[in-house]
């Protein structure tokens, strides 16, 4: 029997709340993902709403730094997405990760 040599990437359940979650927003490709520092899920699609439209030109300017993000959390086909409700741009800079 073969072994998986990763662990399946985690997720959170539908329907959480993120309150005040500090993390980076990213542009891939015509999408925006968001990386949350302190949280065991590596990344979340985020899902285009007003909000998302208000920060996009955000992020473009202000690449490497940090947000408090609020929202909601959704799941499909095996893959977090994230709904935002509030975001704030913050002054501190984005720690960088330990890779495991």
């Amino acid at each position: 029997m073969a072994r998986r040599s990763q662990e399946a990437p985690k997720r959170l359940r539908q329907g959480t709340t993120l309150r005040k979650v500090k993390g980076e927003f990213r542009l891939t490709g015509e999408r925006v993902a968001f990386y949350p520092q302190d949280l065991d899920v590596k990344e979340m699609t985020v899902l285009e709403n007003l909000a998302l439209e208000r920060l996009t030109e955000l992020v473009a300017e202000n690449r490497r730094r940090l947000w408090l993000v609020d929202g909601v959390v959704m799941e499909f086909r095996g893959k977090n997405y994230l709904l935002v409700s509030r975001a704030v741009l913050t002054a501190e800079p984005v720690r960088r990760r330990a890779e495991p």
